[in-house]
């Protein structure tokens, strides 16, 4: 089933290291996630989209998230990075745990048009387990 997040209005990145231990155990259990490193925010372009999946994988549950936006930012893929995203509403999430799997991260970059819209990274973020989508405090 296919689920989407209403408007989000913040998206930061922050290092896997700076996260709290079993983030995904923690949200199965009911635990709230508390994050305390330093998020860099992420300067968004247009809207950001943020949906869920959910698929059987021998026996269990698993949840896949897609978030796709568009920056100017240069987001540096060369170690994991988690991503945090809040909604209009105030709720937070997390992306990504300091444990594998890492969230996957593709970045392509868009031409401008003629009409003088600048050229854009386009963000795609997928994370497959079996929560993927944490609520958290930051």
């Amino acid at each position: 089933m296919r689920q989407s997040l209403p408007g989000i209005k913040r998206i930061a990145y922050i290092a896997t290291d700076l996260l709290p231990d079993d983030i995904t155990l923690k949200a199965v259990a009911g635990v709230p996630v508390n994050i305390t490193g330093t998020a860099t925010e992420i300067d968004v372009i247009g809207e950001a989209n943020c949906e869920t999946d959910s698929e059987p994988d021998n026996n269990s549950q698993q949840e896949k998230v897609d978030l796709k936006f568009n920056t100017l930012d240069i987001i540096p893929t060369d170690s994991p990075l988690a991503f945090i995203i809040e909604t209009v509403s105030g709720n937070k999430y997390v992306i990504g745990t300091k444990e594998r799997p890492y969230p996957i991260i593709k970045i392509s970059m868009s031409t401008g048009t003629t009409e003088g819209d600048p050229s854009v990274r386009k963000v795609e973020v997928t994370y497959k387990t079996k929560r993927p989508l944490v609520p958290c405090t930051v």
